[in-house]
């Protein structure tokens, strides 16, 4: 019994292939005319190994019937409803463990679990429709596609200058303005070192000079000296 059913897994993976799906029918045909047992909803075919019902047998059974596509609770249905799946979870102890034999605490109950465990978990991905439980392919996640660029990107903020408050904007000075006329020293005018403004669109007819005004006005007297120099020297030279 045990055999079988692992072999049923097997070929399960592989109902595709020639023969593979024959070989499964004969094993289902096996199981029904000879392998269950009604009373219970177990399996057991006597060999060497065990002559009574265990759980191990009846685990391979609903393995390899759930790997066929074989649905164990509704193609084996004993009396009073009794199934594999029933007949299975009879086995299990209160602290979640599974029994070898049905109100025995002997033999391997750690290879009764995890038979169990294989076999349950083969019937909730047959009733899911997952395929085997021993489909180990990895499934490649797809790589995250690349961020589209923005069609009608947002436009960069201008950055604001101190102390100059936009158009429209009330004439209250925020906190983040700066007002360079208190944060200057003011200079003191002299009225000799006023120079009238000519030629311009200023408002005022004079200009308070300051020293460093002054220095301005000694440089740009030279420039004008040394341009008449050059402007000497220019005509000497085309006289000759």
């Amino acid at each position: 019994m045990d055999i079988t059913g692992m072999t049923m897994s097997a070929l399960g993976m592989h109902r595709d292939q020639p023969k593979v799906q024959s070989a499964l029918d004969r094993a289902v045909a096996l199981l029904k005319t000879t392998g269950f047992v009604k009373t219970t909803g177990g399996f057991l075919i006597p060999g060497g190994f065990s002559t009574e019902e265990n759980s191990n047998s009846t685990a391979m059974a609903i393995l390899g019937l759930a790997a066929a596509g074989v649905n164990p609770a509704t193609t084996f249905v004993g009396d009073k409803g009794a199934t594999p799946i029933t007949n299975l979870i009879a086995y299990q102890k209160a602290d979640g463990q599974f029994r070898w034999m049905m109100g025995s605490d002997d033999g391997a109950l750690s290879m009764s679990t995890e038979q169990a465990v294989y076999a349950l978990g083969q019937y909730d991905y047959l009733l899911k429709g997952k395929g085997s439980i021993y489909n180990f392919k990895k499934v490649v996640p797809e790589p995250d596609p690349k961020p589209k660029p923005d069609p009608k990107p947002a436009p960069a903020p201008k950055p604001s200058i101190p102390g100059k408050k936009p158009a429209g904007e009330s004439s209250a000075s925020s906190s983040s303005e700066v007002d360079l006329d208190k944060q200057l020293p003011k200079q003191p005018i002299n009225e000799a070192d006023e120079v009238p403004l000519t030629g311009t669109t200023a408002t005022q007819d004079a200009l308070p000079q300051t020293g460093h005004q002054s220095v301005w006005g000694s440089v740009l007297a030279g420039l004008f000296i040394l341009l008449g120099v050059a402007s000497y020297q220019t005509r000497r030279l085309k006289q000759r």
